[in-house]
């Protein structure tokens, strides 16, 4: 009998583990494959609160509180779990190519300053002070000097193997075949071989979600947008800012490594990568940063990101049912959103504190009206 069962070992789950075993939980974590080998072992590992959020609101709000959270996390992870998680301090350049993206990233400039948020637009001498190596045709960018990023498998398992160093327990290559409801309230979940059971559920188990929730009147959709990505070395990296464009982003990665990405296929369950969608990202990726045509091709591979239908994370407790919870959809942003769901979705489970910004992502917002 455990405090809290989690169903899922991403970076979602493990963060949410991580958290509750700081308060001193008992958590058992079932993964049905290997930690990290989904969405959050495919990541770029950008901090895009502002590059990739361009409206005020719970969900801004919410991505710039997580992002703060990320230089302390990084000590005290490393200290608990001896991982690194690769936290790069260098921001992140949004660039324009033509007229008209210009004007959009002054409009960019002038959305983030009004939130409070350092957005600096360089163009001429300015930029290419900053990035030599950018393609001549480039007519400006906009600096987010706070957008940062990470080693995203680094992070999922400093979270994971922080958790386990405090005591939870973890069961892999294990598939959840349903939940065990007794008396309108959530006990346990029935695996393939044994049952298990505890005072909380949480599903975090990302485009898996919604086929354990849809007993319980949970009619979300969840659904897959594969990315494909690709790494190169260099004998010596020709950026050392994040780029995004148009049409990729490119990531300067430690041992001289550039992680570029991501194409985007909603609904394409496959995880094959194509000749096309690589072709494309390193056209794309050629426009930006000319330099790329020398680099090694290292690796490639494709993910699944989990997508909801209006962009928003599902956060919090499933009403219908007691001690039942849900942490999915994150999209893009599941590493950078990790800290600060992990953090309440534990304020929620041990305590009862229910932080306002959740509201807004409740599961309930696209749940059915049946009887359960």
């Amino acid at each position: 009998m455990y405090d809290v069962i989690i169903v899922g070992a991403g970076v979602i789950g493990s963060s949410i583990a991580y958290y509750l075993t700081e308060q001193g939980a008992s958590v058992l974590i079932i993964e049905k494959d290997q930690p990290a080998k989904g969405a959050s072992g495919a990541a770029g590992g950008m901090l895009g609160a502002q590059a990739e959020i361009h409206t005020a609101g719970p969900f801004y709000e919410m991505a710039q509180k997580s992002r703060e959270m990320f230089p302390e996390l990084a000590c005290k992870l490393r200290e608990k779990s001896g991982i690194d998680i690769g936290l790069v301090q260098k921001g992140l350049l949004q660039v324009a190519i033509t007229d008209e993206q210009t004007s959009e990233l002054e409009t960019l400039m002038t959305f983030h300053q009004s939130q409070g948020q350092q957005a600096i637009l360089l163009n001429g001498k300015d930029l290419f002070d900053k990035e030599p190596h950018l393609g001549e045709d480039i007519k400006a960018g906009l600096y987010l000097p706070n957008d940062h990023q990470v080693v995203a498998p680094n992070l999922a398992k400093a979270f994971l193997y922080s958790a386990t160093a405090n005591g939870a327990t973890l069961l892999t290559d294990t598939e959840v075949v349903s939940i065990i409801k007794e008396n309108g309230k959530a006990c346990g979940v029935k695996a393939e071989a044994q049952s298990y059971f505890a005072k909380s559920v949480v599903i975090a188990s990302s485009i898996q979600t919604p086929r354990l929730l849809q007993p319980f009147g949970f009619n979300a959709e969840v659904y897959p947008v594969k990315g494909e990505c690709i790494s190169l070395r260099f004998s010596q990296l020709p950026i050392q800012t994040t780029i995004m464009g148009k049409g990729c982003y490119i990531v300067p990665k430690r041992g001289k490594r550039l992680v570029i990405g991501a194409t985007t296929k909603p609904h394409d369950y496959t995880k094959n990568v194509t000749a096309g969608g690589i072709t494309s990202l390193l056209t794309e990726a050629m426009k930006l940063v000319p330099a790329v045509d020398d680099g090694s091709i290292e690796h490639v591979w494709a993910g699944h990101r989990p997508q909801t239908v209006d962009g928003l994370p599902y956060v919090g407790k499933l009403e219908r049912v007691e001690e039942l919870y849900v942490a999915c959809g994150h999209y893009r942003n599941g590493i950078l959103l990790s800290p600060i769901t992990g953090k309440w979705m534990a304020e929620m489970i041990l305590n009862h504190e229910k932080h306002p910004l959740l509201a807004h992502f409740s599961p309930q917002r696209h749940e059915k009206e049946v009887n359960v």
